[in-house]
């Protein structure tokens, strides 16, 4: 493994909310945090895109600041009071349009960003983009507002000195806006947000359960429009229990497809993680030409967990495949042998890009390293540099 010297940094990591709340932007960018600590003393302080997250910095123990409304003016003195009381010299800005605006189009973000930057020219940006712009039918807001959510992004890109972005499809999108920024594009999925097991259990010595996992909202596609399908594949896996966990609007049914449900609400990172530990499968519907950006994704394979993945037929990117890394319904696999090796290649993908990687592409990017990636034994899958 290369070595490399780094030097203690303090940065700003722009996020939309930091709250309580579960959010997977939020819980990425804490973990980032938490790691560039540890790791280089890199020392953070979140900046929220909405203003009455300033109350809820004491939660996680993060200085906190919020901007006063989301205007370009009060974002411009929100990073110049924070450069008076904690001096930075990289900004790391979290792109998910919704997050910042309504109709997914920050403009006040770009604005505010470009005119501050151009009074304070020593200052590294880097833009993760875990989102860029919605497609939708023309009776629905996303088909009118999608060019001007990818207006808004092409422009926080073009801001950038690097970025990071969590699936294929933005990393060939990003790479069209910009093409001569190849050297300076990372592409990673997103890490687990609950823990990275340095020990898993194989397949065989798991109990036969299965884990849901997710925000508040999930359970109407899982529990309603796919339940049939679900209860199908319950039988054909054979699984006696199913661990939910997580807020939900709705509380989950009692049994599914004979499977008892078993309910635990919202639980500290680290009892999910145990629970993870010990189950064969997790279910999750998601859009698998975006899986890459799922941290409950991202969650099942750094834990050994398969996931079975629900929704519409879709080729299905960032290096995975159906049968190899994860299944999906109509099942035809049930095989011991099968499904062990199926783990095996789960768990050899998510290390390509864990917090280990993730942390040396982010000191890279933002300049606290050479500037290409340290090599790891395991070597490093998701690179664009070079």
């Amino acid at each position: 493994m290369a070595s490399t010297a780094f030097q203690p940094h303090n940065l700003v990591q722009i996020v939309p909310r930091f709250t309580d709340v579960p959010s997977g932007v939020t819980d990425y960018a804490v973990r980032l945090a938490e790691g560039l600590r540890n790791r280089w003393g890199t020392h953070s302080v979140f900046l929220a895109g909405t203003p009455q997250d300033a109350r809820n910095g004491v939660v996680t123990g993060w200085p906190t600041h919020a901007v006063a409304s989301q205007s370009a003016h009060d974002l411009v003195r929100a990073l110049d009071e924070l450069r008076q009381t904690s001096p930075f010299d990289i900004i790391i800005v979290h792109v998910s349009g919704y997050g910042y605006a309504r109709r997914g189009a920050p403009v006040w973000l770009e604005s505010g960003l470009r005119r501050w930057l151009g009074r304070n020219r020593g200052v590294r940006v880097i833009g993760v983009f875990h989102e860029l712009f919605a497609r939708g039918k023309p009776w629905r807001s996303s088909f009118w507002y999608g060019p001007l959510q990818a207006r808004v992004s092409r422009r926080l890109w073009q801001l950038a000195h690097a970025g990071l972005t969590t699936n294929t499809p933005y990393a060939d999108q990003l790479l069209a806006w910009r093409p001569e920024a190849r050297p300076f594009l990372t592409l990673m999925p997103v890490i687990s947000t609950v823990g990275e097991p340095a020990a898993l259990a194989p397949f065989r010595d798991r109990k036969p359960t299965a884990v849901v996992f997710g925000s508040p909202g999930l359970e109407s596609r899982l529990y309603g429009a796919e339940v049939a399908t679900l209860a199908q594949t319950v039988r054909r896996l054979g699984i006696g229990e199913i661990i939910d966990i997580g807020g939900r609007r709705q509380p989950p049914p009692a049994e599914i497809g004979g499977a008892f449900v078993r309910t635990l609400g919202k639980q500290p990172a680290a009892a999910i993680s145990d629970e993870m530990s010990a189950c064969r499968f997790g279910f999750l519907a998601y859009d698998l030409a975006h899986v890459g950006k799922s941290t409950v994704f991202a969650a099942y394979a750094a834990h050994g967990v398969i996931p079975v993945c629900f929704g519409p037929s879709v080729e299905i990117a960032d290096g995975l495949s159906a049968g190899r890394h994860l299944l999906r319904p109509p099942i035809d696999i049930s095989s011991e042998t099968v499904l062990s090796a199926m783990q095996l290649e789960l768990i050899a993908w998510y290390r390509h890009h864990d917090s280990s990687n993730l942390l040396e592409a982010i000191a890279t990017l933002a300049g606290l390293a050479d500037d290409r990636i340290a090599t790891h034994d395991n070597g490093h899958a998701w690179s664009l540099h070079g």
